[in-house]
């Protein structure tokens, strides 16, 4: 237990420290477990022998879906969502994935940090989150490096879902209740990523 909020990737790093199971499940505070989701994501890389991570459907408290898969952000990306997504949000462009295309297990390039499974010693030898992402950001950079060490992310449309509220705690922890804020960390991480990798 930590005194001080020392951010998620910190925390999460920490936590895999002591972790020492098979998998190890990514899973932030702001959510509800509905059914038998964490379950199926085991069942699932214990079974997809490729699979290195692994994520399933997030939904707002109302149960509409979130986004829970994304494409890498780009350099092609960044200046498409600041130049002309206002005009046309339907491409591959934007980063996300469409829900219509979502209709069976497959390979993302990431899945969100909110509730992602990986294998243990396959987070290990990535040696886990990337401390210098502040807040967002995480999510995609790990993902990236266990792809580019030969596994793939796979993404669950049809496990049972997770509620998933959305920032609550951080919000208030972090940020003062001042969305601004909490919005521009999340450019700040795709701009990291990209200059990273």
């Amino acid at each position: 237990e930590n005194t001080v909020n020392n951010r998620y990737a910190i925390a999460n790093n920490q936590g895999l420290e002591l972790a020492r199971g098979k998998c190890v499940l990514y899973l932030n505070g702001d959510t509800m477990l509905l059914g038998n989701a964490v379950k199926e994501m085991a069942d699932f890389l214990k079974s997809q022998k490729d699979a290195g991570a692994v994520g399933c459907q997030l939904v707002y408290p109302d149960g509409s879906r979130q986004d829970s898969c994304f494409r890498f952000p780009s350099a092609v990306n960044l200046f498409y969502l600041v130049c002309l997504s206002r005009f046309y949000w339907e491409t591959r462009l934007v980063g996300n994935y469409l829900f219509k295309n979502l209709t069976t297990p497959q390979i993302v390039d990431f899945v969100v940090g909110a509730c992602l499974m990986a294998r243990r010693d396959i987070l290990l030898t990535c040696q886990g989150m990337d401390p210098e992402y502040y807040f967002y950001g995480e999510d995609s950079d790990l993902c990236y490096r266990i792809r580019k060490a030969g596994w793939n992310i796979y993404y669950l449309p049809k496990s049972e879902r997770i509620v998933h509220y959305g920032g609550v705690s951080s919000t208030i922890n972090l940020f003062d209740n001042d969305q601004r804020i909490k919005y521009l960390w999340g450019w700040k991480s795709r701009f990291l990523f990209v200059k990273k990798h």
